[in-house]
């Protein structure tokens, strides 16, 4: 929801200018980083068409990825609500962005039995769901790579037969 927000924000660059100039000084200076400054300038360089597509990618990839998570949790007994199940891996999400762990394990354990716990889910099964979700994106993420590696090797192959013709 986030990203879809953002690339909103970028494709209103017009409007955006015109809310700039009235806002209060204070909310101007806080908002105004270069940082951020440097970040919207970057995105200006692609066509609306491109950043509407990206953020509609990922929004969809998000979604996906809480419905992954409402049927993992289904698949242990776990009846919540799909809106809570939508705040939680959102919430997830950013916590496991902190250079904390490698590849955020610890952090995303907490996080399950921190938001499912209070709901009256197992300590044993909130931690099910956090290492069926990783495992998911564990093994998806090797069985990318290791496509990405035969398509790369394939490519190298191919250029070298045809280096050998000429």
């Amino acid at each position: 929801v986030g990203a879809f927000g953002g690339v909103a924000l970028l494709l209103a660059a017009g409007p955006l200018g015109r809310v700039w100039r009235v806002l209060p000084l204070p909310v101007r200076r806080l908002v105004d980083r270069p940082a951020l400054r440097k970040l919207y300038f970057s995105f200006r360089g692609y066509d609306r068409r491109s950043l509407a597509i990206a953020g509609g990618l990922s929004v969809a990839f998000n979604l996906l990825q809480v419905v992954v998570n409402a049927l993992i949790g289904l698949s242990l007994g776990v009846h919540i609500g799909w809106g809570y199940y939508l705040v939680s891996v959102s919430i997830i999400a950013v916590l496991l962005m902190l250079p904390i762990t490698i590849s955020g394990v610890g952090v995303r354990e907490g996080a399950y039995l921190l938001l499912f716990g209070p709901l009256g889910v197992p300590a044993v099964t909130a931690v099910s769901m956090s290492l069926a979700i990783y495992l998911i994106t564990l093994f998806s993420g090797l069985i990318g790579g290791a496509l990405y590696a035969w398509d790369g090797a394939h490519r190298a192959l191919r250029n070298t037969k045809r280096e050998a013709i000429q």
